[in-house]
C-alpha cells in the first residue's frame, strides 16, 4: 500500500505541475495497479510454494521413519495371483474413541475387481491405508498369501502393489 500511495502521490504532483495530461494519469494508474497486483500474486505463489515444500518435507520425513521402523523381513512368493485377507480387523485412529473398522473379515483373490462403496466416514480410505501399512490394525490380521503383512518387508510389499 505504501508503494502504491507513493506512486500515486508522485504522479499527482507531476500532473498538478502540468507535466501530465489526463490520459497519461489514467494510464500510469492502470500500470501501477497491474504492477501491484502482479507483486501480490507473486507473494501469494511464493507463500503457497513454501507451504507445499514444508508439507512435502513432512511426508518425506514420515517415509524415512517408516523405512527405519520396518521390522518385516519376508519377501512375497512369486505367483500369478495373490490373496489378500482381513481377519477380524479393527481400527481406531489415535486420539479417537470411535472405531472406524470393527471386526472386518474380507478375502480378495488376485484378478478380482472390487469397488469400495459407502458414505463418508464408513472406513473405505482407512481400509486402503491399512493395506498400504500407513496404519496398523488395533486388532486382527491382514494376510497377503497367508503371511501377516507386518512380517513382509515394506519394499517387497510396494513391489507387489505396483
Amino acid at each position: 500500500m505504501a508503494i502504491s500511495a507513493l506512486v500515486y502521490l508522485t504522479v499527482s504532483a507531476v500532473a498538478m505541475a502540468g507535466g501530465l495530461r489526463a490520459g497519461s494519469i489514467i494510464w500510469y494508474a492502470g500500470v501501477v495497479q497491474e504492477l501491484l497486483e502482479s507483486i501480490r500474486r507473486l507473494i501469494g505463489l511464493a507463500s503457497e510454494l513454501y507451504g507445499n515444500c514444508t508439507r512435502q518435507q513432512a511426508v518425506f520425513g514420515l517415509t524415512e521413519a517408516v523405512k527405519e521402523a520396518d521390522p518385516g523381513g519376508q519377501s512375497l512368493p512369486d505367483r500369478e495371483s495373490h490373496t489378500l485377507e482381513f481377519q477380524d480387523v479393527s481400527f481406531v485412529y489415535p486420539g479417537s474413541e470411535r472405531m472406524v473398522l470393527e471386526h472386518v473379515g474380507l478375502r480378495l483373490s488376485g484378478g478380482e475387481r472390487v469397488a469400495l462403496v459407502g458414505p463418508n466416514g464408513s472406513g473405505k480410505s482407512t481400509l486402503i491405508k491399512l493395506i498400504c501399512r500407513l496404519y496398523e490394525p488395533v486388532s486382527g490380521r491382514i494376510l497377503l498369501d497367508g503371511v501377516d503383512i507386518r512380517e513382509i518387508s515394506r519394499e517387497a510389499q510396494r513391489q507387489y502393489y505396483r
